[in-house]
């Protein structure tokens, strides 16, 4: 955004009159569904006439797992804690090892396989999740084929708490659970129906000269593609290249949330001495808008976001709240 700070297309206001703020800008919009019920429209069908989990799918789970039980029976047979009744037990004390329940459990989801044993090491060279790629694409391409979604979607990351071996697990010291597994879910903003789902394994297998987030983010959105249809971001997704990819090439809209070190913002809107509590600037280039907002708080922060849907400035410039964050705490 070189052109960013044009001095004709900048501004500065004072947030504080109770004014509501203009309409938002929805040329070009598909009509939105006039009930949910109506996003259900692939091929004529509904919920009920499609599963998740059909025949083949369920073959494809239930022959490795087969396998797999073979080879578990050979461990469990041999564990000396698999009695349900302590050996040293008489007639009036009985101390429980281990409730059978719980080795059944066990037993059964060490025994849950969705691949062959004897070829996952190869497929693993390739496809760090190879063991469940298969199954969890068939959920994803699945759950995209029965909806329609309305005008606004999200993309945001899920962290799933996982304890097991895993090679691209996270570790975040700062949350309750430390090691996590981040999930890439796209949403309709509306009903919160899960349209599109991946897995992150790491930076590796991701293209060369091309930023992980501005890779994943294309392909999360790729259902919506050529659509005119709108989609929000967060902080680790967003950037202006994805902005305008986005747009010139598959006509659609986005917004979301940067982080202060992106090149692309001005150091102006990074200072945070310099802006009032309750205040915003604005700065227009192209088809971009960058917001850089100061929210009424004790503790001064700045908050930026880049929106190539809201492309004029508000008529008034003393407006409760700007109207890319407004929208923003909708989706």
């Amino acid at each position: 955004m070189e052109q960013l700070m044009k001095s004709d297309d900048s501004y500065t206001s004072d947030i504080s009159s109770d004014s509501e703020p203009d309409g938002l800008v929805d040329d070009c919009r598909p009509e939105e569904s006039s009930s949910d019920d109506e996003c259900f429209l692939e091929s004529g069908s509904s919920p009920s006439d499609t599963c998740f989990v059909v025949k083949d799918v369920l073959t494809d789970i239930v022959k490795p797992t087969d396998a797999e039980i073979v080879v578990q029976c050979a461990i469990y047979s041999s564990d000396p804690y698999q009695n349900n009744v302590d050996d040293d037990d008489d007639d009036t004390t009985q101390v429980h090892v281990r409730p059978s329940f719980t080795l059944r459990f066990e037993f059964l989801t060490n025994s849950l396989s969705f691949d062959d044993r004897e070829s996952r090491r190869e497929h693993r060279k390739n496809d760090r999740l190879a063991a469940i790629q298969e199954i969890f694409d068939h959920v994803a391409t699945t759950s995209h084929k029965l909806y329609v979604p309305t005008k606004y979607c999200t993309v945001d990351e899920q962290l799933l708490g996982f304890h097991g071996y895993c090679v691209f697990k996270m570790f975040i010291p700062s949350k309750t659970e430390k090691y996590k597994i981040k999930i890439l879910l796209m949403c309709d903003a509306k009903t919160f129906y899960m349209l599109n789902a991946q897995v992150y394994t790491g930076k590796d297998l991701t293209p060369k000269g091309i930023p992980i987030a501005q890779c994943n983010s294309a392909e999360m959105s790729e259902l919506i593609h050529g659509t005119n249809r709108n989609c929000a971001f967060d902080n680790w997704l967003t950037s202006v290249p994805l902005a305008k990819k986005l747009l010139c090439e598959h006509s659609v809209t986005m917004l979301g949330t940067m982080k202060s070190n992106k090149p692309e913002i001005p150091p102006l809107f990074k200072d945070i001495r310099g802006h009032k509590r309750n205040s915003a600037m604005l700065a227009l280039s192209g088809e971009e808008t960058l917001l850089s907002y100061c929210p009424p708080k004790k503790k001064k922060k700045i908050v930026t976001m880049l929106s190539t849907m809201h492309d004029r400035k508000h008529e008034d410039k003393t407006i409760r709240i700007p109207e890319i964050i407004e929208f923003y705490n909708t989706t």
